[in-house]
């Protein structure tokens, strides 16, 4: 099945069954996803796409938190990011 969106929203999860799930149910709500297992790997994804959307992050997450996560993520581009913090 096609997807009807424009843009992939990125699921930030150290928890890769958490994540999944995450992903699983925003595809079934037809939004297409992609998962990064660490702050590192969000970068990459951010640098390498203008069709990203909101992004999904968890709080507990080991080296930086959620917060600090965003507050990454935000200084690393020059284009407005939505989040949704999971905790």
């Amino acid at each position: 099945m096609p997807n009807e969106t424009a843009y992939r929203v990125v699921v930030i999860d150290d928890d890769p069954d958490i994540a999944e799930e995450v992903c699983e149910t925003l595809e079934l709500a037809k939004f297409a996803s992609v998962y990064a297992q660490s702050a590192e790997h969000a970068c990459e994804i951010l640098a390498g796409g203008s069709d990203i959307g909101p992004i999904v992050v968890d709080y507990h997450m080991p080296g930086a938190n959620g917060i600090e996560l965003m507050q990454l993520l935000r200084s690393k581009t020059q284009r407005p990011l939505a989040f949704i913090m999971l905790t």
